[in-house]
């Protein structure tokens, strides 16, 4: 009752002029008296009051700070930066103020300048940006928007950049923007190859404009379209002293070469597939075009042994992969040889070739084609009680009498080492 009596007669001083009775006060509530106090522009006065009646600053001093900044803002006798920093001095970091909408009411009264000065005091990027897109700042705003850190806001100001402004314009803006620069090529490489390898042009990066090529060419559904766009990659790559790139892309062009002829020639879908499974695709049709490609892109020997084992196997043409295996002696082992025949449902071919595989991997071959008794007896031969054990590990309950034998054997070892 105090405190309120106090401000009823701070209130009704002659400067102020508001005498008010108690009872009135109640009816209109402390709210109304401060929103009349800062209408008269009595700012200092509500503030005392509020903090003399504990009001919470949200609803007290915050408020009528941010009332009396936009008050200031419409003197026309301060300068732009003198007022700035009166404002800034004035209001700090205090809570619950957004200097934004203070720039707000100095746009609508015509101080542009004076706006973009009180913006640099708003922490809140995305409060910054509208305001400056408003004034037509736009770079300004896109700066903003990446200091701020969020792509989100970025991606929506190079969008409303590239939207007001000229291609040109545009593309120079950007480039002295890196981060804006990076998330528009991010962008253009996800919606815009075409665009892509023009900021790829236009900063000079023969190479990455390359590569937007070497995409643009995987992407192509024509074989002819396709070609073209390697073509410029080889081109670019060539002048950019990309050499092994170049090479590369070289080899591409020539692949696709063959591929057409061979899609003519065979009715076969070619276009578009790896060398590997080009090479792949005419083993399975025994072509003898394939030593063509294998010598003229140099693919090795272990390589090229893996395909064929696994096309003639996959193709049953057991006769030739004999032939093949008999031809010279093989880069990669004969073990690919029993994994294929076996993996294709060929037992009997599998056998033929365990012979040919090392000692110490004999046994897992003869196991994986189901013979154990002859895998236990080639692990005795070897004294491996590892890999009798081994053998044994896959007898089923009904291999009784193997498994007793190679129970036998692994006493006999341990004997032999006595």
């Amino acid at each position: 009752m105090c405190r309120k009596l106090r401000v009823l007669n701070a209130v009704s001083y002659f400067q102020i002029g508001i005498p008010i009775t108690l009872t009135q006060l109640e009816k209109m509530s402390l709210r109304v008296l401060i929103d009349r106090l800062v209408l008269r522009r009595h700012f200092c006065l509500a503030i005392r009051i509020c903090e003399y009646m504990q009001v919470p600053d949200t609803e007290g001093a915050s408020r009528i700070l941010a009332h009396w900044a936009c008050y200031k803002v419409q003197q026309s006798n301060v300068s732009d930066q003198q007022l700035a920093d009166q404002i800034a001095q004035k209001l700090g970091d205090t809570r619950g103020i957004s200097y934004s909408e203070i720039a707000s009411r100095a746009i609508d009264s015509g101080r542009r300048e004076l706006a973009i000065r009180l913006l640099d005091y708003e922490p809140r990027a995305a409060e910054q940006v509208p305001l400056l897109i408003q004034m037509n700042e736009l770079t300004r705003a896109l700066e903003k928007a990446i200091s701020s850190g969020d792509t989100d806001l970025v991606y929506t100001m190079v969008m409303q950049l590239k939207d007001s402004l000229t291609r040109e314009k545009f593309l120079m803006t950007i480039q002295q923007l890196p981060v804006a620069l990076s998330l528009y090529m991010q962008l253009c490489r996800l919606e815009d190859k075409t665009e892509l390898k023009d900021m790829y042009e236009m900063l000079d990066r023969k190479g990455d404009k390359a590569s937007v090529c070497v995409e643009m060419a995987l992407d192509a559904t024509a074989p002819q379209k396709r070609l073209d766009w390697l073509e410029e990659a080889k081109m670019l790559y060539t002048t950019g002293r990309h050499l092994f790139e170049a090479k590369v892309t070289d080899d591409q062009i020539k692949l696709l070469g063959h591929q057409k002829m061979l899609e003519g020639k065979l009715s076969s879908k070619f276009v578009g597939l790896p060398l590997s499974d080009t090479m792949y695709q005419l083993m399975l049709r025994n072509s003898p075009f394939v030593e063509k490609l294998r010598s003229e892109f140099k693919v090795p020997d272990k390589r090229y042994w893996w395909m064929k084992v696994k096309a003639l196997a996959e193709a049953h043409n057991w006769l030739e992969l004999e032939r093949f295996a008999k031809s010279k002696k093989s880069p990669i082992g004969y073990e690919p040889f029993v994994n294929a025949c076996h993996d294709n449902g060929s037992r009997s071919e599998a056998v033929k070739y365990i012979a040919r595989v090392t000692p110490e991997s004999q046994v897992k071959c003869y196991v994986q084609v189901g013979s154990l008794e002859v895998a236990a007896d080639r692990a005795f031969q070897l004294r491996s009680e590892e890999l009798l054990e081994y053998v044994q590990s896959r007898c089923g309950a009904s291999r009784r009498s193997l498994v007793e034998k190679i129970n036998s054997m692994k006493a006999q070892l341990a004997q032999m080492r006595r």
